[in-house]
């Protein structure tokens, strides 16, 4: 989870998905962060903000690693 631009964001497993949180308990979609075909989980594993936009890291199984994906269109 990150707050960015006064907005809370988290992210989702199995499928690396980005969810803004709205307020009245609900999550928005924004988007999915890494869209390899061939793994079985996706998972947007970590969040930050760097020089104003909003950038998520995913790990995918198999293979079991962690990479960082380009910035989150978010508004």
């Amino acid at each position: 989870m990150a707050e960015f631009k006064g907005k809370l964001y988290g992210g989702m497993l199995p499928l690396a998905e980005i969810f803004r949180y709205g307020g009245d308990l609900k999550w928005t979609s924004v988007g999915c962060v890494d869209t390899t075909p061939d793994a079985v989980y996706r998972r947007a594993w970590n969040m930050a903000a760097y020089q104003g936009r909003l950038f998520s890291g995913t790990m995918r199984m198999p293979p079991n690693r962690l990479l960082l994906k380009g910035e989150l269109q978010c508004e």
